[in-house]
């Protein structure tokens, strides 16, 4: 498995299409199994959340293990990341 939000991303919209080709028993089955997984992916996000503030104020422009950087524009920091 992947570390990454892209991989997240990959996660979530398998248990989507879980999702949509479930029914019957099968169905709460992957009800069950999708709501753990919004739930976790959720706590990820919310970190994520965390370390991209950390990086604002900061002024870090890099990214991390789980958020890729954002290239330079023209050698400029990305909008949006700003040192506080």
């Amino acid at each position: 498995m992947k570390n990454r939000i892209d991989d997240l991303r990959d996660h979530l919209f398998e248990s989507l299409e879980r999702l949509k080709e479930a029914d019957g028993e099968s169905l709460e089955q992957e009800l069950t199994r999708a709501k753990a997984i919004s739930e976790t992916a959720g706590k990820l996000i919310d970190s994520a959340k965390v370390e991209v503030q950390y990086l604002e104020v900061t002024g870090q422009i890099e990214g991390s293990r789980f958020l890729k950087g954002a290239p330079a524009l023209n050698g400029e920091r990305q909008p949006g990341i700003t040192k506080q």
